[in-house]
C-alpha cells in the first residue's frame, strides 16, 4: 500500500493494491528467466562435458602417437637404418615446394653427419640444390603417388651422406612419408669384387671370356648408334703346348702372363686385351677405322713375339696366329664376330702360322668341311670303321721276320680305304686320338690273340702312340688291361714314339715309359733324326729300338748321307739299342745298310702295309718259313 498527505489540506490519501496482482508479471518473467537459465546451464554443462571428452580423446591419441613414435624411434636406434619422417610443404595452390624433416632417429642424423636437433625442422632445400635436390624430390614424389618408392643410389660428394651406396625406401603414411636409408656400401663392394673376379682372368688379370660376352653387345650397340666399326683380333699362340709340356705348367703360366703384358702395351687406353682361356687372347678395338688401321694393330701384336721369352734360364721364341673380324662387315652380333675371328685365325694356322688374316667367307666353308670330317671321324670311331694294316720289319743279315708295325686305315663307307695322313692330324687336333688310340690298342691285341691261337710263332707288333695320348690318357692301364684281357705276352708288343715327343717328355711321362718297359713292353724311338734330341735324353729314357727316319735312308747312297746314318747306328749301338732303317726301297740300300751294321729294315722293298690274315702276313722272299 502507499499514502501521501494531500497538499493544502489535512487529508492523507491512502491507496492499497492486491499483492498477487501486482507481482503477477514479475513472477512470470522470473519463471521464464529461471527456466532459460536452467536449460542454458544444462546445455553448457553437456557441451563442456563433450568438449572435455573430445579433448581427452585427442590428448590420449596424441599421447599414443607420441608413445608409438618414441617406441619406434627407440627401436630404430638399435638398427643400422636411418629413419626419417618427411612432410610435404605446399603453397596456396596446393603444389609441393619442399619437404620438411619432421623426425629422425640418431642413425639417420649420423648418415648426414649431423645431430638430430640439427636435422629435425630442416627442409631438403636446406641441404640440396640442383640435380641432387631434383633427384630427392623425384623419389619422394613417386612415393606420394604410388605409395612406395625403393631404389639403390650411388652417393656423390654433393649428397653429403656418410656412405658410398645407399638403399633408399620411402612409404606414404597419411600425408607424411616414412623414409629409411640403409648403408649398403660394404655389400656393394663385395658384389663388385665378385663381379670383378667373375670378369677377370685369375692368372693374367685381363678381362675374361665372361666379360667380353657381356661387354661386346653394348659395344656393338654404341658402334651402331655412332656408325663406327669394331675390330676383333683373335690371337692364338703357336707352339705354346710344346713349351708348356717341355718346361712345365709353371713356366707355361709365366709365359701367358708375359704375353698378356706385352699385348696390353700395344693397344690404345680405351681398347681391351681379353684372355679367353688356354693360349687364346682377343684384342677388342672400338672405333677401329679402316682396315689399314686394324692391320697396324695386328702387326704390333705380332711384333711382341719377335723378342724371345726368357723361361727356365733359356730364351724361347714363339709366334702367334691372328684372325680378324670387323663389325658390321663380318657380323652384327657378339657370337658371330667371335666365331668369324676364330675361323680367320684357323685359316692362318692352316697357311703356316705366325701371321694375320681378315675373315673371308670361304674360310667358313673350309671350316665347315673340317667340322663335317670331324663328325664323320667321331662316328667312325663309334662304329669302328677302322682296320689295322701291318708292315713287316726284317733282319738285314738273314732276311728273317723280326717284327711288324701296326698302321691304322679308315674304311670309309663311301670313300673306301683312307690313309692315316688324311685323318690322324684331325684326330690329334680334336682330341679324338684318345678314343682312337684305345681302339687301336684293342684291335692289335685282339689280332695277336687270333694269330697265337692259329698255332704259328709270333713276332712283336709295334703300335704308334701320340704325345697327346701320353699327356691325356693312362697309357699304362690301357696296355696292361688289354694284355690281360686277350692273354697277350708283353714281349709281343712294342710302343713307337717320335723323337719330337721324346723331347717334350715330362717326368710323369718318363715314369710311364719306364713302367711300360718294366712290364716287358719294348720302346721304339721313331723318326729319329727329325728332331733335336740329346744323347743324355736317349740315355735317360733307355729305349730298346731306334728307327732311322726314311729321309736319311733315301740319301744313304750319297757319301754325306752314309756318314750321317753311320753316326746314328754307332751311337745307337753304343747305347745298346737295336737300329731299324725305315723307307727301304732298293736292294742297294739294303746292301749299304748291311755294310753299316744296321740291324733291321722296313719299307716297300720288304712289304707294303697289308691287312691282317689268319696268320701274320709275311712274304717268303724275305722270311725264313717254318
Amino acid at each position: 500500500m502507499a499514502w501521501r498527505k494531500v497538499k493544502g489540506t489535512q487529508l492523507i490519501a491512502i491507496v492499497g493494491l492486491d499483492e498477487a496482482e501486482m507481482l503477477a508479471h514479475f513472477e512470470s518473467e522470473r519463471s521464464n528467466a529461471l527456466a532459460n537459465a536452467y536449460w542454458n546451464s544444462l546445455g553448457l554443462a553437456v557441451f563442456t562435458l563433450m568438449a572435455m571428452g573430445f579433448a581427452h580423446v585427442l590428448l590420449r591419441r596424441k599421447s599414443e602417437l607420441e608413445s608409438a613414435r618414441i617406441a619406434y624411434r627407440a627401436a630404430t636406434e638399435e638398427g643400422v637404418d636411418g629413419f626419417y619422417i618427411n612432410r610435404p610443404l605446399r603453397d596456396k595452390d596446393g603444389r609441393i615446394y619442399d619437404y620438411l624433416v619432421v623426425d629422425c632417429n640418431n642413425r639417420g642424423a649420423e648418415i648426414f653427419r649431423l645431430k638430430r636437433h640439427d636435422l629435425i625442422g630442416k627442409t631438403i632445400s636446406n641441404f640440396y640444390q640442383g640435380a641432387v635436390k631434383e633427384a630427392a624430390f623425384a623419389r619422394l614424389q613417386e612415393a606420394l603417388e604410388k605409395g612406395v618408392h625403393e631404389s639403390e643410389v650411388k652417393v656423390s660428394e654433393r649428397d653429403r651422406l656418410d656412405a658410398e651406396w645407399i638403399n633408399y625406401k620411402a612409404v606414404r603414411s597419411g600425408d607424411d612419408l616414412a623414409v629409411t636409408i640403409r648403408d649398403i656400401s660394404e655389400s656393394k663392394a663385395h658384389l663388385h669384387e665378385l663381379e670383378r673376379r667373375g670378369n677377370e682372368d685369375a692368372l693374367t688379370g685381363l678381362p675374361n671370356r665372361h666379360w667380353i660376352q657381356n661387354h661386346l653387345p653394348s659395344a656393338i650397340a654404341r658402334a651402331k648408334e655412332s656408325n663406327t666399326t669394331i675390330a676383333l683380333l683373335f690371337v692364338d699362340i703357336d707352339g705354346f703346348k710344346a713349351v708348356n709340356d717341355a718346361l712345365g705348367h709353371t713356366a707355361g703360366d709365366e709365359l701367358l702372363k708375359m704375353i698378356a703384358s706385352r699385348l696390353k702395351r700395344t693397344i690404345r687406353p680405351h681398347d681391351h686385351v681379353v684372355r679367353l682361356g688356354g693360349d687364346e687372347y682377343v684384342i677388342l678395338v672400338e672405333g677401329a677405322g679402316r682396315d689399314e688401321d686394324v692391320k697396324r694393330v695386328a702387326e704390333r701384336a705380332l711384333n711382341v713375339f719377335n723378342e724371345g721369352f726368357h723361361l727356365a734360364s733359356q730364351n724361347h721364341t714363339i709366334s702367334a696366329s691372328i684372325g680378324i673380324s670387323i663389325y658390321p662387315r663380318d657380323g652384327t652380333d657378339a657370337e658371330t664376330l667371335l666365331k668369324n675371328a676364330d675361323i680367320a685365325m684357323y685359316a692362318v694356322k692352316k697357311e703356316g702360322k705366325g701371321n694375320y688374316r681378315f675373315y673371308q667367307h670361304h674360310f667358313y666353308e673350309a671350316l665347315k668341311i673340317r667340322l663335317n670330317r670331324e663328325i664323320e671321324l667321331r662316328r667312325a670311331i663309334e662304329f669302328d670303321e677302322f682296320e689295322m694294316y701291318y708292315q713287316a720289319r726284317v733282319n738285314i743279315k738273314d732276311r728273317s721276320a723280326s717284327s711288324m708295325e701296326a698302321l691304322v686305315r679308315w674304311n670309309h663307307p663311301t670313300k673306301g680305304i683312307i690313309g692315316p695322313i688324311e685323318f690322324i692330324p684331325l684326330a690329334e687336333s680334336t682330341g679324338l686320338i684318345l678314343p682312337l688310340g684305345i681302339l687301336i690298342i684293342e684291335k692289335v691285341c685282339q689280332q695277336l690273340s687270333v694269330w697265337a691261337r692259329a698255332g704259328k710263332s709270333i713276332v712283336p707288333v709295334s703300335i704308334n702312340v701320340s704325345p697327346r695320348q701320353f699327356n691325356e690318357s693312362n697309357m699304362l692301364d690301357a696296355f696292361t688291361s688289354a694284355l690281360t684281357r686277350y692273354s697277350i705276352e708283353p714281349k709281343w708288343i712294342q710302343i713307337e714314339i717320335t723323337e719330337s715327343m721324346m723331347m717334350q717328355e715330362t717326368g710323369h711321362d718318363a715314369n710311364v715309359l719306364t713302367s711300360l718297359r718294366d712290364v716287358g713292353i719294348k720302346l721304339c724311338l721313331d723318326d729319329f733324326g727329325t728332331g733335336y734330341s740329346s744323347l743324355s735324353q736317349l740315355q735317360e729314357l733307355d729305349f730298346d729300338v731306334l728307327k732311322i727316319d726314311r729321309a736319311f735312308t733315301a740319301k744313304i747312297e750319297n757319301e754325306e748321307g752314309k756318314v750321317l746314318v753311320t753316326a746314328m747306328i754307332m751311337m745307337a749301338h753304343a747305347l745298346g739299342m737295336l737300329v731299324v732303317a725305315e723307307g727301304v726301297e732298293t736292294e742297294r740300300q739294303m746292301r749299304i745298310l748291311s755294310e753299316l751294321n744296321c740291324d733291321e729294315a722296313q719299307g716297300y722293298l720288304i712289304s707294303k702295309p697289308v691287312p691282317a690274315s689268319e696268320i701274320q702276313p709275311f712274304f717268303s722272299r724275305f722270311l725264313n718259313e717254318e
